[in-house]
């Protein structure tokens, strides 16, 4: 609370709310490319974008009672990408924990053109097929006329949450998952800095009404660090079952 004494009689009393997001550091700001970073890595949480009431949305607790993100199919969770990500993405990591509700997978997040046909930046889990899945990190240049694939992995399914991580270097990608290092891959990034269109749609659990993909399952976070290097096995959280 701040107060503050204007003449002799006059006290102005302003309240500040600070909204709590999902257990998660707070911030009131504008675009995130306009603002200060809040720390040294960088940090972007993808599930700010989530609005209350939404349909198919819901904060649950998990069996420690912590309070988790539940998506359903029919979850329409999206905001302006520049009011949670940079304009411009170097070297980035995407980490995330879930747990699926589904085997027909979907889109973890994305971020789409601005006529919501491309996936320029986004993660999707493919249906399951006996007991295994792909992860792909999508990456596509705004200019290109369809969703390019970075990489794709083949991991175990499982009914537990999971830890996810995609560190992209200048030319190298490192996936992990559940805090240990699966595969590590050459790549050629085109381009070799992530430019987001000012238009593009940040979409949590779909790619959209065209290109659709609605995952059901829960979150625990999803993040992007501008600032990769040194994060990932400081902070992994393994998951507990």
């Amino acid at each position: 609370m701040v107060v503050s004494t204007l003449g002799e009689r006059g006290i102005i009393t302003q309240l500040i709310i600070i909204p709590l997001l999902l257990g998660q550091e707070t911030a009131i700001r504008g675009d995130a490319a306009d603002s200060e970073p809040r720390d040294p890595f960088l940090e972007y949480n993808l599930l700010d974008a989530v609005a209350l009431p939404n349909d198919g949305v819901a904060f649950i607790t998990d069996n420690d009672n912590f309070p988790v993100l539940n998506i359903q199919k029919e979850a329409d969770i999206k905001t302006p990408y520049r009011l949670i990500l940079p304009e411009r993405l170097n070297d980035f990591l995407i980490n995330g924990l879930i747990r699926l509700e589904s085997l027909s997978g979907g889109y973890i997040f994305s971020v789409v053109n601005p006529l919501e046909t491309i996936v320029q930046l986004g993660v999707h889990l493919s249906p399951v097929l006996n007991e295994f899945m792909n992860i792909t990190l999508y990456y596509t240049d705004p200019s290109y006329d369809s969703s390019r694939e970075l990489y794709a992995f083949e991991i175990p399914y499982t009914k537990e949450w999971f830890n996810f991580a995609f560190k992209v270097l200048h030319d190298t990608l490192v996936f992990y998952l559940d805090c240990d290092e699966f595969s590590t891959v050459k790549i050629k990034r085109q381009p070799t800095a992530m430019t987001f269109d000012s238009a593009s749609t940040l979409f949590v659990g779909q790619a959209g009404p065209k290109l659709r993909g609605n995952i059901e399952g829960s979150f625990q976070f999803l993040k992007i660090y501008g600032n990769p290097v040194s994060h990932l096995m400081r902070s992994c959280i393994k998951p507990d079952f």
